[in-house]
This record gives structure tokens, C-alpha cells and sequence, in this order.
């Protein structure tokens, strides 16, 4: 799940540059966050509170800024749900399983 600094940018525009960054994942996401959730990235600073926006993608990159320090894998939002650990993460990957159909394929 792509995270990016705020300042001085709108949240939806941060999450579309944070894909593009650290996924190579371009395209364009709704204005309205689908939610949130708290991260721990270490015991030394407080939980971050990120916001989930819906993405549409339009290409992926062959070429990205964070390319070799990440890996992704392409799964429907029902099993993403199930290989993360944050439940509020859990919670907003199976709402959008249900929004989108069991039966849509995302690949």
C-alpha cells in the first residue's frame, strides 16, 4: 500500500504520485478517501494515519523511482484483505470486494 507526505499536496494527488513512486502504478484516483488506517513503522515514532483511495489504473511503468526496493503483487481486493494485518485495512480492502463483485477479475 503506497504511503506519501501530504505537504503541500492534496491527499488523492499523494496517493497517485506514492503509486507511481514506489509501485510504478500510473493513474487516477477519486477524490474522496474509501478510508483509513493506522501504520506502525517503527516502535520509536507514533502510528501514521493513512488514507485509502481508489486508483484506476491506467499503465504500469517499466521503470520507477523505487524500482529493486519493493516488490507488488496483483490479487483481488478479498484475498489482499486476507494478507494484510491492519484490520481497519481489512475492513476497507473487503468493502471494495464487495462494491466490485466477486466475479470481476483484477489482474
Amino acid at each position: 500500500m503506497p504511503k506519501g507526505n501530504l505537504e503541500p499536496e492534496k491527499p488523492h494527488k499523494c496517493a497517485e504520485r506514492a503509486a507511481g513512486e514506489e509501485a510504478g502504478i500510473i493513474g487516477k484516483t477519486d477524490k474522496a478517501s474509501m478510508g483509513y488506517f493506522a501504520y506502525v513503522k517503527d516502535t520509536e515514532t507514533p502510528p501514521y494515519i493513512v488514507n485509502v483511495f481508489r486508483l484506476r489504473v491506467e499503465s504500469v511503468a517499466k521503470r520507477f523511482r523505487e524500482e529493486g526496493q519493493r516488490e507488488y503483487l496483483w490479487v483481488p481486493p478479498g484475498e489482499a484483505a486476507r494478507m494484510v494485518q491492519e484490520p481497519e485495512l481489512q475492513s476497507i480492502l473487503r468493502r471494495f470486494a464487495n462494491e466490485a463483485g466477486t466475479t470481476e477479475k483484477f489482474t
